[in-house]
């Protein structure tokens, strides 16, 4: 199953080729991921609803357009629907890994490429910055949206609040809980970062081309998963 991407063949998280100087099949076999699920033909709706807690979303992006089924800003304590902008397109960049449209002879493809997406702005800025409670908000906030997935790529300290909130949106692993993935963290050494080190939280860290750990990706005993996350297009 490969889309007619123009920059597909440089997505070697996707399918790695070698194209860029790294290890063959040192990737997450999104070809053969998408034939064993029957998703050859690049449907353009059906997927999942994704949520995603980060800087926002660039809702005009030819990539992403029509993909956002909510949105919010959950900056500041208050949880205002409706507004997400993205100022920093960090978050941009996240969702367009995860569901940017395939087969539309444009960009890159998403993993998940015929997922609707509910957007949630927890952090601002260039440097991504946020209050806790504010990623709280916006995971109450996704998982009441029907976010089957919870994606946040930031981390930080632990606190009840950050894990009330992780409890709820879980909800015991029922029928109407959300999975929850986070970001093991980039300080390059064992620190657990929160809400990745949350048991109902799944703690990604990263490699690279060649399957080695990213130098930047922390790794502890909390990480469950590792996937290709250096020099992501």
């Amino acid at each position: 199953a490969t889309p007619n991407d123009p920059l597909f063949p440089e997505l070697y998280g996707l399918n790695n080729t070698g194209q860029t100087g790294g290890r063959p099949d040192a990737d997450i076999d999104a070809p053969e991921g998408w034939d064993a699920a029957g998703l050859g033909g690049f449907p353009a709706a059906g997927g999942a609803k994704i949520g995603i807690v980060d800087t926002g979303i660039d809702q005009t992006h030819p990539e992403l357009s029509g993909k956002v089924a909510a949105c919010a800003d959950g900056l500041g304590g208050v949880v205002i629907d409706g507004e997400c902008t993205d100022d920093s397109l960090h978050g941009t960049h996240v969702a367009g890994t995860i569901a940017a449209k395939a087969n539309n002879a444009t960009g890159v493809a998403g993993v998940d490429f015929n997922a609707t997406l509910v957007i949630c702005k927890a952090l601002r800025g260039g440097a991504g910055v946020g209050l806790t409670s504010d990623v709280a908000n916006c995971i109450n906030w996704a998982h009441t949206h029907g976010a089957k997935v919870i994606s946040m790529s930031l981390g930080g300290g632990a606190s009840t609040t950050l894990q009330q909130a992780v409890q709820a949106a879980w909800a015991n692993g029922g029928a109407s809980g959300s999975v929850l993935v986070a970001a093991a963290g980039n300080d390059g050494d064992s620190t657990v970062n929160y809400p990745a080190g949350y048991p109902e939280v799944i703690s990604v860290a990263a490699t690279d081309q060649n399957d080695a750990k990213a130098s930047f990706s922390n790794t502890n005993a909390d990480v469950e998963v590792a996937a290709p996350g250096v020099n992501i297009l």
